[in-house]
């Protein structure tokens, strides 16, 4: 019938942001099923049809390294409430990752959502710095939070 579309269109831009935010949230959550919709997501763009047609994909480029590799990971642990672990977070937030994973960790809201990584009880802020499950020495400083964030980005 006229104006109804023949086939339904998919998005190569859509399954991107799909794969691409399926797989961060898996980062932050833990659940298979935001891993999931990713690799729904992936398998499309990832597809002989869609392949031989475009000659250079570069959000299909960049879904696929990041589903490939973990985030820059940054938590910071203390009281939502304390100046300095505001601070902290703030450093890592004005942190120019492309691919990253923040979070805040406040003992008293309950685990975080994907507890991969354990941390210390400490008696102040601190912020530290994880690769693949594994975490630096903890910074008590934005300044040496940022040196040492400069440091893994060389």
């Amino acid at each position: 019938s006229a104006g109804m579309p023949g086939r339904p269109v998919r998005q190569i831009e859509e399954n991107v942001n799909a794969a691409r935010w399926g797989n961060l949230l898996f980062r932050y959550s833990g659940r298979p099923a935001d891993r999931e919709l990713a690799g729904h997501a992936m398998k499309y763009l990832a597809s002989p049809a869609l392949v031989r047609n475009r000659r250079f994909l570069t959000g299909v480029l960049l879904a696929d390294a990041e589903l490939a590799s973990e985030p820059e990971h940054v938590t910071v642990l203390g009281p939502k409430n304390d100046p300095t672990a505001l601070a902290l977070h703030r450093a890592a937030l004005a942190h120019p990752f492309l691919y990253r994973r923040i979070e805040w960790w406040d003992r008293k809201e309950g685990p975080l959502p994907n507890a991969d990584v354990e941390y210390p009880e400490l008696e102040k802020p601190a912020a530290f710095l994880c690769v693949n499950g594994a975490c630096s020495t903890p910074f008590f400083t934005p300044e040496k939070l940022l040196a040492g964030l400069e440091r893994l980005d060389k």
